[in-house]
């Protein structure tokens, strides 16, 4: 399994935190908890199959998109 870095900033907090992707064609959807302030955040990962770039987005876990 090959996992990508990242960094993006809490919707809740704004710290920055580090999390990890495993690159894949299709779009991922999870929630995972800030490390800072402990709330859940739902991560959006939109791959992009014409430049290879992942679009990430972070949103509070009762957002909708």
């Amino acid at each position: 399994m090959n996992l990508e870095s990242a960094t993006h900033s809490c919707p809740y907090c704004g710290e920055a935190i580090e999390f990890f992707i495993e690159p894949l064609e299709e779009a991922q959807e999870y929630f995972e908890d800030c490390t800072v302030c402990c709330q859940a955040i739902q991560i959006l990962v939109l791959p992009n199959i014409e430049t290879g770039i992942s679009e990430v987005r972070f949103l509070c876990a009762d957002d909708t998109f």
